[in-house]
């Protein structure tokens, strides 16, 4: 039986760290603190790490800075409480009652309003950055709700390309989270954002250098939407190098806390993979590989011409 060799191996990226120190004033709304019974206080936060959008010109930062990003607030119910998505951290500024607990969740998206989806009948980003109304939000703008949220921590983006919530967008995203009590003590915290992507590097070398192909046609499946890469063949060689494609969480794709499983240390999740032809899709390889959450699987590959539909591996 013929086969498609294959050596592969990842490498890691480096891990982003976003830092969230919170300040705090003592202006207070009397109104609120007698129905509370316990004094409010206004959280400014700045973020830090390997990038800080927080220094970023005020003026015409539409076009200075087009990343976006989102927090959601949970009390210590776990009810949500408020949340913002924005483009200019200097500008946030969120209230929370003293010596109440809350979960911060958070996501961050590199060049998000480039390429992720607008919807202008809800005057709002598509996922992760979408409310669960649909009621639209202002960047840099702190919503107060219990009703209404929105859900950092779901795997799925509706990018531009494929606002269908495909999976695999080429979109660099970071998600984190963590617990905060503030307190007149306690005036920071920190929270690590974590990059929820793989990468794909492929090497590909045709074992019969005269097969007269010029393109080869590599595919991720991603259910009805498989997603596809066309790589120029040059005297038998192709190669491609993907640098992000965002996680799938293939076991919880859906659902509003998935990304809270890919904070797992060494997480990994299986992709389908098929290399072949415009007219073959799967000719010389049609199997399943498992990636790392951070980090990038490269393959140095021989292409061999399979006799059956069943694909696979050879030494």
């Amino acid at each position: 039986m013929k086969y498609l060799k294959r050596n592969f191996f990842l490498k890691s990226r480096f891990p982003l760290c976003l830092v969230i120190f919170l300040f705090f004033s003592c202006t207070v709304e009397e109104q609120e603190k007698t129905l509370h019974n316990e004094e409010l206080i206004a959280v400014n936060f700045d973020l830090g790490g390997e990038f800080s959008i927080a220094k970023l010109p005020l003026k015409n930062s539409d076009t200075l800075n087009t990343d976006l990003f989102a927090i959601q607030f949970y009390d210590q119910t776990g009810s949500p409480y408020a949340f913002v998505v924005g483009d200019n951290i200097s500008e946030v500024s969120v209230d929370l009652y003293e010596s109440q607990s809350y979960k911060i969740k958070a996501t961050y998206v590199k060049e998000g309003k480039s390429k992720l989806y607008y919807w202008e009948q809800f005057n709002e980003w598509g996922g992760p950055f979408a409310t669960r109304s649909n009621s639209g939000t202002v960047l840099n703008k702190t919503y107060y709700s219990s009703s209404n949220e929105i859900f950092p921590a779901r795997a799925q983006v509706e990018a531009k390309e494929d606002y269908h919530w495909g999976k695999y967008s080429e979109i660099e995203r970071f998600y984190g989270t963590t617990n905060f009590a503030p307190s007149s003590e306690v005036s920071s915290a920190q929270i690590n954002l974590f990059r929820m992507a793989f990468g794909l590097k492929a090497n590909l070398t045709l074992e019969d250098k005269n097969a007269n192909i010029e393109n080869l046609l590599l595919s991720i499946a991603n259910g009805q939407f498989p997603r596809e890469y066309t790589i120029p063949v040059s005297e038998g060689v192709g190669q491609i190098h993907i640098p992000f494609l965002t996680l799938a969480m293939p076991e919880c794709s859906g659902c509003a806390v998935a990304l809270d499983f890919a904070l797992e240390e060494d997480y990994s999740e299986n992709i389908s993979i098929s290399i072949g032809t415009a007219e073959n899709p799967i000719r010389f390889f049609d199997e399943e590989l498992v990636v790392k959450r951070n980090k990038t699987m490269v393959l140095n590959d021989t292409l061999v011409e399979q006799e059956t539909n069943t694909g696979g591996f050879g030494n």
